[in-house]
């Protein structure tokens, strides 16, 4: 079983013209949301993450007969606590408590590759 993971922040279902508990209207710019004026979020979110989440899936998976689970965190370019802790740590040790096997992609990171891709990017907006 192959899991596409997309992290959906906070009222992100929300629709143009809503607001924000901050009082900042909600404009919404294809699938993203973008709140007016400067936003930041620190700690835990005031409102519920999307569901479901990756470790609710997993009894499913196993009744279904799956023997491993290989997850694909589109929504990270590079390691950090979400992935290190949240998904190699905590998802993996569910997943293997279930008798699913666990693996993940490896990320981005700074692979050369992938660097040149975003500098390549980042010379074509400056030089628009």
């Amino acid at each position: 079983m192959q899991h596409l993971g997309a992290a959906s922040p906070p009222g992100a279902e929300k629709e143009d013209g809503d607001v924000q508990p901050e009082g900042r209207p909600i404009l919404r710019s294809g699938p993203e949301v973008v709140v007016g004026g400067r936003h930041s979020l620190a700690g835990r979110a005031p409102e519920e993450w999307l569901k479901p989440d990756l470790k609710d899936l997993f009894p499913g998976l196993r009744l279904a007969g799956h023997r491993r689970v290989f997850v694909v965190p589109i929504q990270f370019l590079a390691d950090h606590l979400e992935i290190l802790y949240d998904i190699d740590v905590a998802a993996r040790a569910e997943a293997e408590e279930m008798g699913l096997a666990f693996s993940r992609i490896e990320m981005f990171n700074a692979m050369p590759a992938f660097i040149r891709a975003l500098a390549d990017v980042v010379h074509r907006e400056l030089a628009a």
